[in-house]
């Protein structure tokens, strides 16, 4: 004989006024006429707009002239911070903003894809299995977990190794010392006349650098040349570049060629590697929460806490939706089902 609903204002933010009721409603007994009411049981509050992470920027209304939607992107923020945004206009009328609009949703958080797990390791079991198990990625693109990874297998990927030369000369007796970059790291110094364990140890000690092979091509008073195979560095690869700021005078003239461009295993059509790949999930966490009573008619509210954090009330006959929506706007939640 009796109904309850809960409103949560998802978009609209703050102190919101009062529903109003206009009810018709009658009993089919003719018993004393029904009545309807509304309650706030949780106020609504406006994210505070201050704080080490706040900031502001005005924008001028002349450079978004006839646009009925207007745009700006913000950089430079933190890695999985959750965000609120408001606006508001300026004519000039009294020399202050107007009214402010507030963001809905009411945060998010900056996000991309997340990076390659920091190391790869393989071991054999048997004849017939290998186990292979890798390290965390650095980056989880702004999430605090990562949900689930895909495991790719390639048999007989020899061929797709890149493979450089380089070649360094001088007018007259080669000396000195130079240096390797690649994709914005740099080794230490290396001798001119290094030998192909010199190259091999300075350019793996590189923090993305995998494994290498290194030959020497070639090696004279006045010329020193090596052969780079990468053998951990999948893909069509950026050259090698050298610094030879400390080879001295002697008109040297330095270069890196490609000689085989690598190719990426799991990419293309070719025909004469296996692959599969495999799905690696992570096994969720699953808490459940149960509400019992002798009595027949429970009502009212409760809160979830979790990591010192408390939620807005929940009522007793909340659907899953709502609590999913009441959860998730806690801060240390990230996303339930």
């Amino acid at each position: 004989n009796a109904f309850e609903w809960t409103i949560i204002f998802l978009e609209k933010l703050g102190n919101v006024p009062m529903l109003s009721v206009h009810d018709h409603l009658a009993c089919s007994d003719g018993s004393v006429g029904p009545f309807m009411y509304t309650v706030e049981n949780a106020q609504g509050v406006l994210p505070r707009m201050d704080g080490p992470f706040a900031g502001e920027v005005e924008l001028n209304a002349l450079h978004y002239v006839g646009r009925n939607v207007i745009s700006h992107t913000i950089r430079n923020l933190t890695r999985g911070m959750r965000y609120h945004f408001r606006v508001s206009a300026w004519n000039g009328y009294g020399e202050s903003y107007g009214q402010s609009r507030h963001s809905t949703p009411a945060t998010i958080i900056p996000v991309d894809k997340p990076g390659p797990p920091t190391s790869i390791h393989m071991t054999s079991v048997d004849n017939k299995t290998l186990k292979i198990s890798w390290s965390a990625a650095l980056s989880n693109g702004g999430f605090q977990g990562i949900s689930k990874y895909s495991v790719e297998l390639a048999e007989n990927p020899s061929a797709y190794n890149e493979v450089q030369q380089i070649t360094i000369s001088a007018s007259d007796s080669l000396s000195g010392k130079f240096k390797l970059g690649f994709d914005g790291s740099w080794t230490r110094l290396i001798p001119a006349n290094a030998d192909a364990s010199q190259i091999s140890s300075a350019i793996t000690a590189m923090p993305n650098m995998g494994g290498i092979s290194a030959n020497t091509n070639q090696s004279g008073l006045n010329s020193s040349s090596w052969m780079i195979t990468f053998e951990k560095n999948i893909g069509d690869l950026p050259l090698l570049t050298i610094d030879t700021a400390w080879l001295g005078e002697n008109h040297i003239s330095a270069e890196v060629v490609e000689i085989a461009p690598g190719r990426d295993i799991f990419s293309g059509d070719d025909h004469s590697t296996f692959k599969r790949t495999f799905t690696v999930e992570h096994t969720p966490e699953i808490q459940e929460i149960i509400l019992e009573s002798s009595a027949n008619d429970m009502g009212g509210y409760f809160f979830i806490h979790f990591m010192g954090e408390r939620s807005s009330n929940i009522h007793v006959d909340s659907d899953a939706t709502t609590i999913q929506r009441v959860l998730e706007g806690v801060s240390t939640i990230d996303e339930v089902t």
